[in-house]
């Protein structure tokens, strides 16, 4: 009788939504029915497929009452669940069933917003007291919709958002519990499905029944699992916790505790994570430990860390580094995540210095070089005298490039640090007056480095370092093959090698007193000059954003243009001076004053291209 009552109620037009409700009361009572028939009255096999399809619709009535709208779900006065349909009203305040054919208004359409928006959430919030967190959260996903259509504020929805997240959290969990207590029970029946499937097969007068109670279940069992399951949830609850805006949430809108806490961190909602997490460090499990560890704190403060400075906001960057250092210390050394500690102290000092915190960026550089794998010790030290290098402590600055130039031997590194520390060493020798010292540093430089951008530069800075010390010919020697480099490099027209030129010349003037070598090489440096003023002309020419016409070059050509021209009265003066050493008064008054605008072959006829700006 039981049976054909549920089929009856199962297969009538208004099929009772309410049966949600009673899922608990109605289970029992088909646990009772089951222990009575166990206790001496055994069923006909026949009828166990039935006993398997009232089930089955049990659980499709109750998904028939998440369709259920929420605007036609209310609270009756008395406190109790009640669900509104066209020209029918269901209540269980009493545990049964009552209709009466009545129209009732689902919902007035004169209450305003703040009203409507009341009601339905304390729907739902009675919904969640009930544990019907399906009908909640339908209720919620209402209140979020009105909210949109009335243009709520955003903390509002913000707040809404909150809770929509966690019930889908909270379901994804409750169903994945539901399927795994589901596949430890069809393991246990595993050896019964041969003979039940041997009954389906067999012809009977039931075999429609059984063939619809197979269809029925599979098609529950499937939708289930695509609408309901853990994966839909979990799914649903990462894109909510992507729309929230971390900055306006406040603590007590979202749930606390441990799996949330790991899960925003599986899905890359780490400011969500931490909020909850700060919520939870003084909180302990039942077996005694700390509900949050701080090697996961800290991880989640290096991660938010590095999404601030991803959004150039290194205020808050440097709060949450600061923190996740905090957060490391307090792991024992053996325990620690290394790789982060250091990661994070070479980023804090990168922002000390920044911020012109010199002092701070030392402290994080020596807690760094305590714990750096010795392959890094030597970058740490020369950063570090870069720093003292900045603050005029030059010793202090040698005795870390002394100590990286060590650990470097004791590894056999000659890359680039070596280099760069070799380059570093030689400047600070010079400036502390250890001329001979950084000429040596320097030549070993000079034998380390491989690309010809770092030899072109030892090799200025050698000459440089030469004349200091008088040693023209030398001077002139490391000028030579600097020439050779940028020429090879830059090609024979270019304003790099006419500055070349005008040292060279220089040294012969002024160092060895020789004024015809010096102007041959002042001659050489105006033809390039020339040369390169005239591939600014053709540049011009062809360039659209600058306009011959009206005699206007672009910012760029503009620059181009005064550079050359400034470069070639240079030249023009340092020439004159020659001629009027050598005796040839004519000439430098001439050279002085020739027309530095015309290209090569013009003479002294004007040219018609473009006046200096």
């Amino acid at each position: 009788t039981t049976n054909n009552n549920v089929l009856a109620s199962s297969s009538s037009k208004g099929q009772n939504p309410l049966l949600r409700f009673r899922r608990d009361s109605s289970d029992s009572q088909c646990q009772n029915n089951n222990n009575n028939n166990n206790n001496g009255n055994t069923p006909p096999k026949f009828l166990a497929p039935i006993a398997k399809l009232q089930s089955n619709v049990f659980a499709s009535s109750r998904n028939l009452l998440a369709a259920v709208p929420v605007a036609r779900r209310r609270l009756s006065s008395d406190g109790s669940v009640s669900v509104f349909s066209t020209g029918r009203r269901a209540s269980n305040s009493t545990g049964s069933f009552a209709f009466n054919e009545e129209d009732d208004e689902v919902e007035d359409e004169g209450d305003d917003y703040e009203t409507r928006q009341k009601r339905l959430q304390k729907v739902a919030d009675d919904l969640y007291k009930c544990g019907e967190l399906e009908m909640a959260l339908d209720a919620w996903k209402e209140s979020l919709d009105l909210a949109a259509e009335n243009k709520e504020s955003l903390a509002k929805r913000t707040e809404i958002l909150c809770i929509l997240m966690d019930l889908h959290f909270q379901l994804s969990q409750k169903s994945a519990s539901h399927h795994s207590d589901e596949d430890e029970h069809d393991g246990e029946e595993k050896h019964e499905s041969s003979d039940h499937a041997a009954r389906l097969k067999r012809p009977s007068s039931s075999g429609s029944l059984q063939s619809l109670s197979v269809s029925m279940h599979s098609a529950i069992t499937l939708d289930d699992h695509m609408s309901h399951g853990p994966t839909y949830h979990e799914l649903k609850a990462k894109r909510y916790a992507h729309r929230i805006k971390p900055a306006l949430v406040k603590p007590e809108w979202i749930g606390s505790n441990p799996p949330l806490v790991d899960f925003l961190a599986r899905v890359e909602a780490w400011e969500l994570a931490l909020m909850i997490a700060e919520t939870l460090m003084k909180e302990t499990l039942p077996t005694g430990e700390p509900a949050v560890k701080p090697q996961q704190l800290a991880t989640l403060h290096f991660q938010v860390a590095s999404q601030k400075l991803d959004s150039h906001r290194q205020g808050e960057a440097l709060q949450h580094l600061q923190a996740t250092v905090k957060n490391l210390q307090q792991v024992p050394v053996a325990k620690r995540d290394m790789i982060m500690y250091i990661q994070v102290l070479q980023l804090l000092a990168t922002e000390y210095l920044q911020q012109g915190s010199r002092t701070l960026a030392l402290e994080a550089y020596e807690e760094q070089l305590r714990y750096a794998p010795a392959d890094q010790q030597a970058r740490i030290c020369c950063e570090m005298a870069e720093i003292y290098i900045a603050e005029g402590e030059l010793d202090m600055a040698l005795e870390k490039l002394e100590m990286a130039a060590k650990k470097m031997e004791d590894e056999g590194d000659t890359g680039v640090i070596r280099l760069q520390l070799l380059q570093t060493k030689g400047d600070v020798l010079y400036r502390l007056g250890r001329m001979d010292g950084s000429m040596l540093v320097y030549q070993q430089a000079l034998k380390e480095a491989k690309l010809p951008a770092d030899k072109a530069k030892l090799l200025y800075t050698m000459g440089r370092l030469c004349i200091r010390l008088r040693r023209t010919k030398e001077a002139i020697s490391f000028f030579t093959q600097e020439l050779q480099i940028t020429q090879s490099e830059l090609g024979v027209n270019h304003l790099s090698v006419s500055h070349i030129y005008h040292e060279l010349a220089k040294l012969y003037d002024e160092g060895l007193g020789e004024q015809k070598m010096a102007l041959m090489k002042y001659n050489k440096a105006l033809q390039i000059e020339l040369a390169v003023l005239q591939e600014c002309h053709f540049a011009v020419a062809t360039c659209q954003k600058c306009n011959p016409v009206a005699h206007r070059m672009c910012d760029m050509h503009s620059n181009m243009h005064t550079q050359v021209t400034g470069q070639i009265r240079e030249t023009k003066r340092s020439q004159g001076r020659m001629h009027f050493k050598l005796g040839d008064f004519d000439k430098a008054l001439r050279t002085s004053f020739f027309n530095e605008y015309a290209p090569t072959g013009m003479g002294k006829r004007r040219a018609t291209s473009l006046p200096m700006r």
